[in-house]
């Protein structure tokens, strides 16, 4: 993808792949624990969601995994 792999969030709502050159992954990593999220420098399992949702930016790319009803809010949708 061109931008250094931060890590990913996990929500009781999603999980999220972040590849970030803005922020970094130690604020990355704060702001998905301040939303309550779990932090990992590894990517989502991909296993239990049933769909993605892209958002892509200059310096950055999130790649959101949602459930079958989960909402994708200003990204790309498609299936996993």
């Amino acid at each position: 993808m061109g931008l250094p792999f931060g890590g990913s969030c996990l929500t009781a709502e999603q999980c999220t792949d972040e590849w970030d050159s803005l922020f970094g992954s130690v604020t990355l990593a704060l702001l998905c624990m301040k939303a309550g999220g779990e932090w990992s420098t590894l990517q989502c399992d991909r296993t239990p969601w049933a769909k993605t949702c892209t958002q892509m930016m200059a310096d950055a790319i999130y790649v959101s995994y949602l459930p079958a009803d989960g909402i994708c809010d200003g990204g790309e949708e498609g299936p996993l």
